[in-house]
C-alpha cells in the first residue's frame, strides 16, 4: 500500500503544475503567431489563384430600350404609296393643263383689248374690259380651287397608309417591349444611343408585307 503524500507535499505539486502549465500558455501565445504569420502568404496566394482560375462571365447586354425609324422611309417604301403618288401626278396633271387653257385664253383676249381699245366703242371696251377681269378672276379661283383638291386628294390617299404604318409601329413596340419609337424625321433626334436603341425599319416593313 502506496502511503498516501502529506498534505504540504500535495499542496506543492498543486502548484507546480499550475506554473507549468501557465509557462506553457506563454509560450504558445509567442509561438502560435510566428506559425501562422507565414502560412498567410500561402494561403492568401492559393486563394486568389483560385479567384482567378474562375471563368469570369460577361454580363448579358441590356435590351434596347428604344426604336427608331424613319416614318416618311417606310411611307414611301410600301407599293400603295406608288400607286398613290402615280394617281396624285395625273390629277395634277389634268388640272395644271386645264389651268393653261385658262391662262392662254386670257392672254389672248388681253391682246385683242390692247389691240382694239382705240377703235372699239365705248360700251364694247368697257365689256372686253369686264370680260378680262372676269377671266382673270376665273383663272385664280381654279388654281385655288385645284390647290385645294390636290391637297384633299393627297390626304385622301396617303393618310390611310400613315395610319397602317402608325399601327404597325405600335404593335413591333409593344412586341420587343420598347418604351418608346423614336420618329427620325426632320432630324430631331441627332444622337440615339446605340445599346439603348434600335433601328426597327426591317421589323415594321416586314410586318407590313404579312398584312
Amino acid at each position: 500500500m502506496i502511503p498516501a503524500k502529506p498534505a504540504a507535499q500535495r499542496a506543492g505539486t498543486g502548484t507546480q503544475t499550475t506554473e507549468t502549465m501557465k509557462r506553457l500558455y506563454h509560450t504558445l501565445r509567442i509561438l502560435l503567431p510566428a506559425m501562422v504569420l507565414p502560412m498567410l502568404p500561402a494561403t492568401l496566394h492559393a486563394q486568389q489563384a483560385a479567384a482567378e482560375a474562375e471563368p469570369v462571365s460577361n454580363p448579358m447586354p441590356a435590351a434596347p430600350r428604344y426604336g427608331y425609324c424613319s416614318h416618311r422611309q417606310l411611307l414611301e417604301g410600301m407599293a400603295e404609296y406608288a400607286q398613290a403618288t402615280a394617281q396624285l401626278k395625273s390629277l395634277r396633271e389634268k388640272y395644271e393643263r386645264e389651268a393653261r387653257h385658262n391662262e392662254e385664253d386670257f392672254r389672248r383676249r388681253f391682246q385683242e383689248y390692247l389691240q382694239g381699245q382705240k377703235d372699239f366703242p365705248k360700251a364694247i371696251l368697257l365689256k372686253r374690259q369686264s370680260d378680262l377681269e372676269r377671266s382673270m378672276e376665273e383663272g385664280l379661283a381654279f388654281r385655288e380651287q385645284a390647290d385645294s383638291l390636290l391637297e384633299k386628294a393627297e390626304y385622301d390617299l396617303l393618310t390611310p397608309l400613315k395610319n397602317r404604318i402608325d399601327a404597325t409601329i405600335i404593335a413591333v413596340g409593344k412586341e420587343r417591349g420598347y418604351e418608346c419609337v423614336v420618329n427620325t424625321d426632320a432630324g430631331g433626334f441627332p444622337y440615339l444611343n446605340p445599346t439603348l436603341s434600335e433601328d426597327i425599319t426591317d421589323f415594321v416593313r416586314q410586318k407590313l408585307k404579312g398584312q
